[in-house]
C-alpha cells in the first residue's frame, strides 16, 4: 500500500472521529449552570442521556399526534438520526437538518413526509447557562400538506395560565430507561402540571423562571427526558409547553421543566405564525426547544 493511500485512510478515520465528537458535543446534559455548581457533578451522571424519552409511557397509534415532529440530523454519510422533537404550530436550508412528520415510527414508512429547513430562528434571549427562553422556530422550504396524520396544534393566548393539576400529554421518541437507545416508535404519557412554588422547592427558587412550567408526579415514574427536547406538552388541546430540561428521568421530586409557550406567543406570531384565535393557517412554522449546539450554528 502506498503512503498516499495510508494517509488517505487516516484522513477518513479522522473525519469519522471528528463527526462523532461533534455529535457528542451536541449531547451535553442540559441543566442550569448555577444548579450544577450548587449540587455537584453527580447530577451530570444522573442526567438522562440524549435519546432517552418518555418513561412509563404507551405506544401511540397512527394519527394520534399529527402535530408531532422528529427533528433529525443528517450525518457526513447522509444517514438520518432522530435528534429531538418538535410540534407543528401553523402553515405558513440547513442541509444537515430535516423534519420528519406524519409517522409514529422512525423506520421506513410511506406515511412519513420529510422537509428541509430554510431558516432557524433562535430566541434572542436564549441563555445556555440558565436555559431561559429555550425556544426556537424552524421555517421550512416547502408547504406542509395537512391530512389525517399531519396537522397542527393551536398556540395558547399570550401569557395565559394553565391551572395546577391539569393533565397534559407529552410525546416523543427515545429509550425506555436512562442511557438506553432510542425507541423506533412514538411514545406518550400523561403528566399533571405543578405549581411554581412546588417546583422551586425541588429545584431551587432561582432556577425556575416565570416563563417555565413544571409538570410531573412528585413520586416520579413517568416523564419526558432530554432526547425529547423540543417535544410538545399539550394541555386541553393547546401547545402549552415544549420539553426543556430536568434532572434524571422520571425521578421522584424532579419533574420535567418546560418552556411555557404562552409567554412566547407574540414572538412566534411576529415571526409569521397565526394568531391563536384565527383559524386560517398562514406560513408553516415549527416551535421547538433546542440544544445550545444548534444555537451556535446560526
Amino acid at each position: 500500500m502506498k503512503i498516499s493511500d495510508i494517509l488517505r485512510l487516516l484522513l477518513i478515520a479522522a473525519i469519522i472521529i471528528l463527526a462523532w465528537v461533534i455529535e457528542s458535543w451536541a449531547f451535553i446534559p442540559r441543566i442550569p449552570t448555577s444548579l450544577l455548581k450548587r449540587t455537584g457533578d453527580q447530577y451530570v451522571h444522573q442526567f438522562v442521556k440524549p435519546g432517552d424519552r418518555i418513561v412509563g409511557g404507551r405506544p401511540a397509534v397512527h394519527g394520534e399526534f399529527p402535530y408531532q415532529v422528529s427533528i433529525q440530523k443528517v450525518s457526513f454519510f447522509g444517514t438520518k438520526t432522530h435528534y429531538c422533537g418538535g410540534a407543528v404550530v401553523g402553515q405558513r436550508s440547513n442541509r444537515d437538518i430535516v423534519i420528519r412528520i406524519g409517522s409514529i415510527t422512525l423506520r421506513t414508512d410511506p406515511l412519513a413526509s420529510e422537509f428541509k429547513v430554510k431558516r432557524i430562528i433562535t430566541h434572542p434571549g436564549y441563555n445556555p447557562d440558565t436555559i431561559e427562553n429555550d425556544i426556537g422556530i424552524l421555517k421550512l422550504t416547502s408547504p406542509i400538506q395537512y391530512k389525517v396524520n399531519v396537522n397542527d396544534v393551536p398556540l395558547p393566548n399570550f401569557k395565559s395560565d394553565i391551572p395546577t393539576d391539569t393533565h397534559c400529554i407529552i410525546s416523543g421518541w427515545g429509550s425506555t430507561k436512562e442511557g438506553g437507545s432510542i425507541s423506533k416508535s412514538l411514545m406518550y404519557t400523561v403528566v399533571p402540571t405543578m405549581t411554581d412554588q412546588k417546583c422551586m422547592d425541588y429545584y431551587g427558587k432561582s432556577e425556575i423562571t416565570e416563563a417555565m412550567l413544571c409538570a410531573g408526579f412528585s413520586e416520579g415514574g413517568t416523564d419526558s427526558c432530554q432526547g425529547d427536547s423540543g417535544g410538545p406538552l399539550v394541555c386541553d388541546g393547546v401547545l402549552t409547553g415544549v420539553v426543556s430540561w430536568g434532572i434524571g428521568c422520571a425521578r421522584p421530586k424532579f419533574p420535567g421543566v418546560y418552556t411555557q409557550v404562552s409567554y412566547y406567543t407574540k414572538w412566534i406570531q411576529s415571526n409569521g405564525c397565526l394568531d391563536p384565535v384565527e383559524t386560517k393557517p398562514p406560513e408553516k412554522l415549527f416551535g421547538f426547544s433546542f440544544f445550545p449546539f444548534w444555537a451556535k450554528t446560526n
